[in-house]
């Protein structure tokens, strides 16, 4: 579950986009708006998987639930017919390697001064200017 949680707060890809294929209408605020088949859409998921009550807070028992239907919406790997086909394997590589990391190294700011990270808008979701670590391997 924090897996997860991590993703939804912190998508790598900070937006997708897609193309309509019918004629649609968008409504938001009482505005309607009308999309021709054809338009490029993009849909800003730093936006949309914050959706949820406490959007800023890290929560990963806001996964505990009894059905898929109730999880917040993950849309870094899209749903439905258009799924990503990896999405599977990538979820066990991050849980793999992040029980590899934390139970092998420590982690910690390379700098005191690190309390809030800016993140550039790029096609990958990274920090702006890095990220500097210490990283300590633990003691068996």
């Amino acid at each position: 579950n924090f897996f997860q949680e991590a993703l939804r707060l912190y998508p790598l890809a900070p937006s997708l986009g897609g193309e309509c294929t019918a004629d649609i209408i968008v409504e938001s605020k009482g505005t309607k708006y009308g999309l021709p088949k054809g338009t490029n859409v993009v849909f800003p998921n730093m936006t949309l998987q914050r959706q949820v009550s406490n959007p800023d807070e890290i929560d990963p028992g806001r996964w505990d639930v009894k059905s898929k239907s109730q999880e917040p919406f993950l849309h870094t790997f899209q749903n439905g017919a258009h799924s990503c086909p990896g999405k599977p394997l990538s979820m066990l590589e991050g849980h793999v390697f992040l029980l590899l990391a934390a139970t092998q190294f420590e982690f910690s700011f390379a700098s005191e001064r690190t309390t809030c990270v800016e993140y550039e808008d790029n096609l990958l979701l990274r920090p702006k200017n890095g990220m500097p670590l210490r990283v300590k391997r633990r003691q068996t």
